[in-house]
């Protein structure tokens, strides 16, 4: 009796036969199958024993195994391989749960890269776009500038060719209008008209004579407006002006030649 007793002791605490409940029995069912499977081994060694020995089991008849019940070591190992396995599917969780915080935040941290990148281009770009802009409206200046200028200095040549063309120089003939001081005559001799001459004319003549008096103040050429009848009193008269002397006429104090209308009377 002491044998089977030792042997069932035996039997039940013999590591490596925990059986993990299966997924398609209740867990009950699977209890009852492992303790039965227990007891028939239990009972097949016995015999086994029965038979070397000679000796009855008498305990065991005495007192068979409770239907449903499982022994206590037995519950232990299937307790702890549940928990083991909870245990493993914890972990195994908490990896892959590990796994994806570490590839979102990668995809998190690839995203700002990316962002950050795009925005660094785009500041880029920006940036040389700003520069391109800067260096063509710093050459849109410059053109304008330089178009400026020589519009300026084309305006201002034409007023310096003006002025130059407006400009007195000495001994230019000018309107005698147009002259700040006008020609007065130094000396003006009397013409000697000879006897005979006189004696021709019917009467008194009035001559006259128009004459270029130059920047000397000298009667440069004499012209004959108004002609008396007698060529030889005209020849006189006419050599008889360019003897004349005047002071000469100025433009913007430059001496400068004038026309003048010269009346001379002839009497009898």
């Amino acid at each position: 009796m002491a044998a089977a007793a030792g042997l069932y002791f035996f039997v039940f605490n013999k590591p490596g036969m925990p059986v993990i409940p299966s997924a398609g029995k209740p867990a009950v069912e699977e209890k009852n199958g492992q303790a039965q499977e227990l007891n028939a081994a239990a009972s097949t060694q016995l015999t086994g024993q029965e038979k070397t020995s000679g000796t009855q089991p008498q305990s065991l008849e005495k007192t068979p195994p409770i239907p449903g019940a499982v022994p206590a070591a037995t519950q232990k190992m299937l307790d702890d391989a549940k928990l083991k396995q909870e245990e493993d599917l914890k972990k195994l969780k908490e990896e892959e749960d590990k796994k994806k915080l570490q590839e979102e935040k990668r995809k998190k941290q690839a995203e700002i890269e990316r962002l950050k990148k795009e925005d660094e281009d785009r500041k880029k770009q920006e940036e040389q776009a700003r520069l391109l802009q800067e260096d063509a409206d710093l050459k849109k200046q410059e053109e304008q500038a330089r178009l400026k200028k020589e519009e300026a200095d084309r305006k201002k040549a034409e007023e310096l060719k003006r002025l130059e063309q407006a400009r007195v120089k000495e001994g230019d003939i000018i309107p005698l209008n147009d002259a700040d001081v006008q020609p007065v005559a130094i000396s003006t001799p009397s013409p000697n008209i000879p006897s005979a001459i006189l004696s021709s004319m019917p009467n008194s003549q009035t001559m006259m004579f128009t004459v270029l008096i130059n920047q000397n103040g000298d009667v440069e050429t004499v012209r004959i407006l108004q002609k008396s009848n007698n060529s030889q009193l005209n020849t006189i008269l006419t050599n008889l002006i360019k003897t004349w002397k005047y002071s000469p006429a100025q433009k913007n104090s430059v001496r400068v030649k004038v026309w003048k209308t010269v009346p001379l009377t002839i009497k009898k």
